[in-house]
């Protein structure tokens, strides 16, 4: 899962592994809950995973991250809802920008430490708790988001529950998946 530049998920310290049937699955909780490696009958399925230390002191997306607050790209620095008005400081270290200097992706993976609440060798709970003055100042809702990854039948899956602090939590998150072909460069693909 590594090269001999690179640090893989196997080299991290707090990495928890499920699997069931042929399939295994490593996630770094204090790394975004990232799946960093996805593993059938010991062959890598995931991208972007071969310096992840690089990676996320890049702010860049690598194996199956959760985008989050929210998904894909925002218009502008400043945005309003719910009765908010947030303006992004273009100098953030907690945002990712794109190359037209566009906030991208919510907080990087690299940026959130998610507590694990369960674990089994076939699942895993982690909780991020949205409520530190830096995360609201990004997204002022606070708020709880809880991830479930399991491997019941040979197949990952993910359930995701965001429970509110009292107020909206409008959110618009998602998955990142880098997958590939085990053995075949991208450009053979």
């Amino acid at each position: 899962m590594s090269d001999s530049s690179g640090v893989s998920a196997v080299d991290v310290p707090s990495a928890r592994k499920i699997e069931g049937g042929k399939l295994e699955a490593v996630f770094l909780p204090r790394q975004g809950m990232l799946c960093a490696s996805l593993c059938y009958q010991g062959m890598e399925l995931l991208r972007r995973i071969e310096d992840l230390e690089a990676a996320g002191k890049k702010r860049s997306t690598a194996g199956i991250p959760l985008l989050y607050p929210w998904a894909n790209r925002l218009e502008t620095l400043g945005y309003a809802v719910a009765g908010q008005t947030v303006q992004l400081a273009a100098t953030s270290p907690l945002l990712h920008f794109d190359e037209h200097r566009q906030p991208m992706h919510g907080v990087p993976w690299s940026m959130l430490e998610w507590e694990i609440v369960e674990a089994s060798s076939v699942a895993l709970l982690g909780r991020l708790v949205w409520n530190r003055k830096e995360l609201l100042a990004i997204y002022p809702f606070p708020h709880q988001v809880e991830m479930r990854a399991s491997i019941p039948d040979g197949a990952l899956t993910f359930e995701t529950c965001v429970t509110s602090f009292g107020g909206p939590v409008p959110i618009s998150f998602g998955f990142h998946p880098y997958f590939g072909i085990p053995g075949l460069r991208r450009a053979e693909w």
